[in-house]
């Protein structure tokens, strides 16, 4: 859950008790898996790959603002924005380039126990 003020808090007991995690984020939370998370805010993706324990943050330089996004699994994932921008997230080999590639922080490899994220 994020609060009003961004602060990123987990409950592992059905919401009865609430602790305070690393990191600060606005916006959506979504899951890859149970380890993989993202979340948007603008151009500002804060992600985690420890189911939550702790929190990262990356400013991107997109051409516009992040609106929406989709995860839909630790190794592919999509932001879009204003004027019809899409971006996609995937996983390539270290000395791949493209025209327009943003460098993006690398999801750890998917264990047999990790979810789809579907």
């Amino acid at each position: 859950m994020i609060t009003n003020d961004g602060k990123i808090l987990a409950t592992t007991d059905g919401a009865k008790t609430w602790q305070g995690r690393v990191g600060t984020a606005r916006g959506k939370i979504r899951f890859a898996d149970s380890e993989v998370g993202w979340s948007f805010d603008g151009s500002k993706l804060t992600y985690t790959t420890n189911a939550g324990k702790t929190w990262s943050s990356r400013e991107f330089r997109f051409p516009a603002e992040v609106k929406a996004f989709s995860l839909p699994s630790r190794s592919r994932g999509y932001v879009v924005g204003n004027h019809g921008m899409v971006y996609r997230y995937r996983i390539v080999p270290f000395d791949y380039t493209a025209k327009g590639m943003l460098d993006a922080p690398m999801m750890p490899a998917g264990s047999a126990t990790s979810g789809s994220g579907n």
